[in-house]
């Protein structure tokens, strides 16, 4: 009755899979069938880290060898009055056994004699063999839902040697080790399990064809690193991971990627290999920005306008710079100015503190016309950052006191900047002017400092009495397009429509090294 019961119990339970396996096992013994049999060997000494076993060549052919790294299962002899639960194993090498002495010696014999062929005693005597294994914990019902799959890292209890098999498990039991354990929801295969890197068949035994899944639920909201030899697959497998997002929530959309494409491998196809791009397989589900677009492949510019994103390009001049070790004194002071974003300065209310962000923009615009970033004018006059002065919308003109502008222009007649020229060509005046003069009398107004750090920094940057200045940024302009839209809340608009967005920076430059840590910064921000 109480087995009657037990076996009623776990009638549903995946440990039914064990129950019967260890039943055909039995089976197959009574029948002398060792070449069908899993059952591997005994148990020579057991403790909760490692248990050695003892094995026989018979039993390695039977089941196909047993390489190091392979699992083997051990399961008492009897599951009387116990829940069916297995330990799990994984062959580390091999082991001494306590004849290796006297086995050494008989090989050394049969050698020197050069005997052709051993009798069957001494044949059974040399093919038993040890192994060594580790421990890798225990699976069994769920004590909670025996319909439940539970693994635990360690085991219960361990008993004497000889109450405990050892088997080699077949295909059901390595996909219930493999797979047991993994959500059911939104599952996908990354591949067959390998348990070695030769795939030489042993003894004609076929290989195991098991499926190696994850549910992609388990990498939702969570960090997940890869780590691994070189050419083991690594760069694969975050592809599969990337097609199995993609895959898995085709339905509902409800998760978004966004893939920093350092070597061009997820957005573009490789005709020599014969090999399709995540963006070619899954082209509606994919879309694709470049540094630099490649003709076979559709994209968007990955490319900022610096004019229209100050705030945010400076960071990314910066870092530039600082990769190019260009870290003179000026250059530094210019590459710790903060810029006021655009939409802050039109929520502004008119007066000296909008005034002075805006000139801290029109000094930033100025560096960069003056290092050959080309703009779109009628654009930026569209901004309204001369709404509200006294010049109107159609000038770039900063703004300074009077008296800064009669000490500047010495008589000169002066006209408000209606282009990116004249403002460059006014600034550098105002820069050349400010180098000059220290006075304080001169460059302030009601005690008041008519030039804060920031703007002297600028200043100094745009006109250096040593030094390159803006030139120095000519080799970034390939990072500039004066068309170019405000890319990051494209991509995150995007990301919210459960699209994958690959950032392609395969065929950039060095200067890319540290782009993507810039992008993800800027992301995260918005």
């Amino acid at each position: 009755m109480q087995n009657f019961m037990q076996k009623a119990e776990y009638q549903n339970s995946p440990m039914r899979i064990l129950t019967d396996f260890i039943k055909h096992e039995s089976n197959l013994y009574k029948a002398d069938d060792v070449e069908s049999m899993r059952f591997v060997g005994y148990v020579l000494d057991i403790g909760y880290d490692e248990v050695r076993i003892i094995t026989s060549d018979p039993y390695k052919r039977a089941v196909g060898g047993i390489p190091r790294g392979s699992y083997l299962i051990m399961c008492p002899k009897s599951f009387k009055g116990i829940p069916p639960h297995f330990t799990l194993l994984r062959v580390n090498g091999v082991a001494t056994t306590p004849l290796n002495q006297e086995t050494q010696q008989t090989y050394f014999e049969l050698h020197k004699k050069s005997m052709p062929e051993l009798d069957r005693w001494t044949q059974s005597e040399l093919q038993w063999g040890a192994l060594s294994t580790t421990v890798l914990g225990m699976y069994y019902a769920d004590p909670s839902d025996a319909n439940k799959l539970a693994f635990s890292g360690d085991v219960n209890n361990i008993v004497s040697p000889h109450h405990y098999k050892i088997f080699s498990p077949n295909d059901e039991l390595l996909d219930l080790i493999v797979n047991g354990i993994v959500k059911k929801s939104h599952q996908f295969s990354l591949g067959k399990l390998r348990l070695t890197e030769c795939q030489l068949p042993f003894h004609d035994v076929p290989t195991y064809n098991v499926d190696v899944k994850v549910s992609t639920d388990d990498f939702k909201g969570f960090r997940t690193a890869m780590f691994g030899k070189t050419r083991l697959g690594k760069s694969n497998i975050v592809k599969l991971l990337a097609q199995s997002m993609i895959e898995t929530t085709d339905d509902d959309r409800s998760v978004g990627q966004l893939i920093f494409d350092v070597n061009g491998e997820y957005a573009n196809d490789n005709p020599q290999d014969g090999n399709f791009s995540l963006r070619s397989a899954y082209a509606d589900r994919c879309l694709v920005y470049a540094l630099t677009p490649r003709k076979e492949t559709p994209s968007k510019p990955l490319k900022l306008n610096f004019y229209e994103q100050p705030d945010s390009t400076i960071v990314i001049l910066a870092k530039l710079l600082d990769q190019d070790n260009l870290n003179s004194q000026y250059v530094k002071s210019f590459a710790s100015v903060e810029l006021p974003n655009i939409n802050e300065i039109k929520a502004m209310n008119i007066g000296s503190t909008k005034i002075r962000s805006i000139r801290k923009i029109q000094m930033y615009w100025a560096i960069l016309n003056k290092a050959g970033f080309t703009a779109n004018e009628d654009s930026l006059k569209k901004l309204g950052l001369t709404s509200g002065t006294k010049y109107g919308p159609s000038h770039f003109d900063p703004h300074f006191d009077k008296g800064i502008i009669e000490a500047v222009y010495k008589g000169e007649e002066f006209t408000s900047p209606i282009s990116l020229d004249m403002l460059r060509i006014h600034l550098d005046k105002i820069a050349t002017f400010v180098a000059e003069n220290s006075d304080s009398k001169v460059i302030t107004k009601d005690s008041k400092s008519v030039f804060e750090p920031d703007d002297l920094a600028l200043l100094k940057f745009l006109n250096p009495s040593t030094g390159t200045g803006p030139p120095m940024l000519r080799p970034y302009i390939q990072y500039h397009d004066k068309n170019a839209s405000h890319f990051v809340k494209e991509i995150i608009t995007e990301l919210d429509k459960g699209q994958t967005v690959i950032l392609d920076l395969g065929n950039a430059n060095v200067h890319t090294a540290e782009y993507p840590d810039t992008f993800s910064e800027m992301i995260r921000t918005l």
